[in-house]
This record gives C-alpha cells, sequence and structure tokens, in this order.
C-alpha cells in the first residue's frame, strides 16, 4: 500500500491537538473570524438547506453569508456549496447535519468542523498550512492542504481521500494512521482503527454522487 502508513504519536498528535483547539468562501479574510462573523458563502444548492444561528433556522440561498457556529443542514435530496473567504470549499450532500465550530486560517490557523450526520467533501486552500480538522462521532480528520470526504453514520464514520494526506485518529481508542489518495477508511463507534483499504471505482463514484461538483 503505496500512500498508507502507520504515524508515530508525534507526527499526528501535533496536527490533531492544533485542529482540535483551534471554520471554510472566496477572498482572504485578515482578521481571525469570530463566533458570529462571515466566513463564508452560498455559491450552489439543489434543493433546500437552512442554517441554525442563535436558535433561528434560516433559508440558505445562492449569495447568503454563512457564519461561524452555524450548523448547516440539508434536506431529503439536497445539494449544498459554500466557498469560504480564504477559498476553500465546503460541499454537502442530502440530509447533513456539520457544525462549523471554528475557522480562523490567518491567525491561530485552527479550524473544525463537526459532522453529525450525512456526507462532506472538503477542499482546503493553500492558506491552511496545518491545524484542520472535521470530528465525527468514531473518529477525527487532521489535514492540511488537501481534499477529501467524511461520511458520518449513526454506526460508523468514514474518510476517503482524493488528494493529499489525512490523518485518522479513532474516539475510542486513540489510534492513529495516515491516508493517502485513494485510500479509505471506516472506522465504527467506539471501535478502533481498522485496515484502511483503496476504495473500488464504484464506491467511489457512489460516493461523489451524493456531492454536488467541486
Amino acid at each position: 500500500m503505496r500512500y498508507l502508513k502507520t504515524l508515530s504519536g508525534r507526527h499526528l498528535c501535533c496536527g490533531l491537538i492544533a485542529a482540535v483547539f483551534g471554520l471554510l468562501v472566496w477572498s482572504a479574510m485578515g482578521p481571525a473570524a469570530a463566533s458570529g462573523q462571515g466566513v463564508g458563502l452560498v455559491r450552489a444548492i439543489e434543493g433546500e438547506a437552512v442554517a441554525v444561528r442563535g436558535g433561528a433556522r434560516d433559508s440558505l440561498v445562492v449569495g447568503a453569508t454563512v457564519m461561524a457556529d452555524d450548523v448547516i443542514e440539508t434536506g431529503d435530496g439536497s445539494k449544498l456549496r459554500i466557498v469560504f473567504h480564504d477559498g476553500s470549499v465546503l460541499m454537502a450532500g442530502a440530509n447533513t447535519r456539520v457544525s462549523i465550530d471554528e475557522y480562523d486560517p490567518h491567525g491561530a490557523e485552527s479550524g473544525v468542523l463537526d459532522l453529525l450526520a450525512g456526507v462532506i467533501r472538503t477542499r482546503l486552500s493553500d492558506f491552511w498550512a496545518s491545524g484542520f480538522a472535521v470530528e465525527t462521532r468514531a473518529a477525527i480528520a487532521s489535514v492540511r492542504s488537501t481534499d477529501w470526504v467524511t461520511i458520518a453514520e449513526s454506526d460508523r464514520g468514514s474518510v476517503f481521500v482524493l488528494a493529499g494526506e489525512v490523518g485518522v485518529m479513532t474516539i475510542a481508542t486513540g489510534e492513529q494512521t495516515e491516508l493517502g489518495p485513494g485510500f479509505g477508511i471506516d472506522v465504527e463507534v467506539g471501535g478502533g482503527l481498522p485496515e484502511a483499504r483503496e476504495w473500488p471505482d464504484e464506491r467511489v463514484e457512489r460516493t461523489l454522487g451524493r456531492l454536488p461538483p467541486p
């Protein structure tokens, strides 16, 4: 397996710590994005989606602002593409809930997305030299500038890499590995680290078909 290797604790944990203690639209932001500030724009939408903020549910349309601390929800058959101010892109499929917990590529270099359900594709800009993570109940995927898919289901979390490298750490056991392009992993909630595998073309096509184009 050319692209798969087990990480030393120092190699992955430094990136994970920076990510966990550390949000995705068009031009450089300058100052760090604080809670409640705009961090991106909706650039494409199919079906219905909302942003949950301050106890309210705001319908999203093309051009709508996405805020730090928003929880983004998509409906049945819906697809959504958000472009963040630093040029990173978030693509969400149907029945997805993702929380923008942190987003600061220019200051603390800390970004955390919490994928509560569904499927997202995250393509990071070169501003992210370090410190970005996507969390599920099963695992944390910690990355730099790269392109990968995260899936959250009731019993497991899955990660698939399209470009670059992604470090994966299980929530339950803290075991770690690193994935390269074409490789994916399925981590059970409460479970340890399974073997990563090269995903077959059929699974890749089916997964990407759930998402809007980049």
